[in-house]
């Protein structure tokens, strides 16, 4: 149990709040920090940034993990897949992989110089 103050149910986790805002679609003249506004000319046929995949219900799945994660933790999230994608580029995916770590490599120096 997370939370010992709540006893209603003793095997129920209780929920931590998280808000989590909408992301809204950015142009190449818009400037946002967060991580889902990288400009990109076509994001749904991107397969390292912004894949449709990741977009559901109006919320991007980095933007839901930043938020529930909270600055620190979001930098350290950025670094273990900095690894993850430099360590198995040459077994997985290739180039691709080093692409998805420089986008995670770019997020963590965002997150670090705030």
């Amino acid at each position: 149990m997370f939370n010992n103050e709540s006893k209603t149910d003793s095997n129920a986790p209780t929920a931590l709040p998280v808000e989590i805002a909408p992301t809204t679609p950015t142009t190449a003249s818009t400037q946002v920090s967060s991580p889902s506004a990288q400009n990109v000319a076509s994001p749904s046929t991107d397969p390292v940034q912004r894949p449709d995949h990741y977009r559901q219900g109006g919320i991007e799945c980095i933007d839901a993990i930043r938020a529930a994660l909270g600055a620190e933790g979001f930098k350290d999230y950025c670094t273990g897949n900095v690894l993850k994608y430099s360590w198995r580029w040459r077994f997985k995916n290739g180039v691709q992989d080093l692409e998805k770590a420089k986008v995670y490599l770019d997020w963590l120096i965002e997150a670090a110089s705030a």
